[in-house]
């Protein structure tokens, strides 16, 4: 069982300074989901990644 959070970021085109903060005590088991998508006519895609913190500190894993 776990707390789900959700930051959704809605931006105009073309910011390129999105940052999120998130604050969490170590004690803590932590998986951050970073979902991204884009629609700029032809280029189309997402990108998705999790970040996990163990006690060897984050482990980047890339989905997509």
């Amino acid at each position: 069982e776990a707390d789900v959070f959700e930051i959704e970021h809605i931006y105009d085109y073309p910011t390129t300074d999105d940052h999120v903060c998130v604050i969490v005590p170590r004690s803590i088991p932590v998986v951050i989901r970073w979902y991204h998508e884009w629609d700029y006519g032809e280029d189309q895609g997402y990108r998705e990644i999790l970040y996990i913190f163990t006690k060897e500190g984050w482990k980047k894993i890339d989905i997509r």
